[in-house]
């Protein structure tokens, strides 16, 4: 498989995610999730003002990071569109 046979098989992939990508469906990404509070608790420990979340998804990060320091810059990016368009709904 090609790299651009692989980014368009991960974009339609996350397309078609982006909807219930934050929702109770028992899935990868719900497990991800359960990741979350560990990888905010050792982001902290180093100062920032500034984050960047490079394949944001629905920005479900950024939005604990936001909730816990309001003070500080973030940016979310993402190759699916759809999951962009999903966080800038959720923030």
């Amino acid at each position: 498989m090609t790299g651009e046979e692989y980014k368009k098989l991960s974009l339609k992939e996350f397309d078609r995610a982006a909807e219930k990508f934050d929702d109770d469906d028992p899935s990868v990404y719900n497990m991800c999730r359960r990741d979350y509070p560990d990888v905010l608790a050792e982001a902290v420990m180093e100062p920032f003002s500034d984050l960047l979340d490079a394949g944001c998804g629905t920005g479900a990060m950024l939005g604990m990071f936001r909730k816990d320091y309001p003070d500080r810059n973030y940016t979310g990016v993402d190759l699916s569109e759809k999951m962009i368009e999903t966080a800038t709904k959720n923030t």
